[in-house]
């Protein structure tokens, strides 16, 4: 066992060096165990890395234009001078997931497809519905969490839906 063994990794001192065989509690990363929701597990920093390792990595694009349709796994910088639509895939596993950032003046909407929703705290868009930036530079990280129907969105801004 580790001396870190009940400590979870985000609570070590600063300064901690961490050797390979250093053990910590993981809660809920489906990517590595089959777990009941709150399961706890332990994992060595060589696991947690070669998991780390092993994702894809996410491409960018800069958008000029007034739509996008997003791909899964992927962010997408808005920088157009007028209000951009970004259309979530209509397709979509557990876990992908869309980042989106704000450069351009006109903001940006996030748009669902039929049948699909957007969670954002405790208001779900309607089916088909938006979420729209009130401010040029918010961002938000759009995950799906039932396969091809509702994604939650992750952002410290301000949106409106409808």
């Amino acid at each position: 066992m580790s001396r870190y063994d009940s400590l979870p990794i985000t609570q070590l001192p600063p300064g901690t060096i961490l050797s390979g065989d250093d053990v910590f509690p993981v809660v809920d990363i489906d990517d590595l165990t089959e777990s009941p929701s709150g399961t706890t597990y332990k994992y060595t920093i060589t696991q947690l890395l070669t998991f780390l390792q092993t994702q894809p990595a996410q491409s960018w694009t800069t958008i000029s234009g007034g739509s996008q349709a997003a791909v899964v796994n992927s962010g997408y910088v808005v920088g157009n001078a007028a209000q951009t639509t970004i259309t979530l895939p209509a397709i979509c596993a557990v876990g992908d997931s869309i980042d989106v950032i704000g450069l351009g003046a006109g903001g940006w909407v996030a748009q669902a497809n039929t049948g699909q929703v957007i969670q954002f705290g405790a208001v779900a868009s309607s089916s088909g519905g938006t979420w729209t930036t009130t401010n040029a530079n918010d961002s938000a990280t759009f995950t799906c969490r039932v396969a091809n129907t509702n994604f939650i969105m992750i952002s410290n801004d301000t949106f409106t839906s409808t």
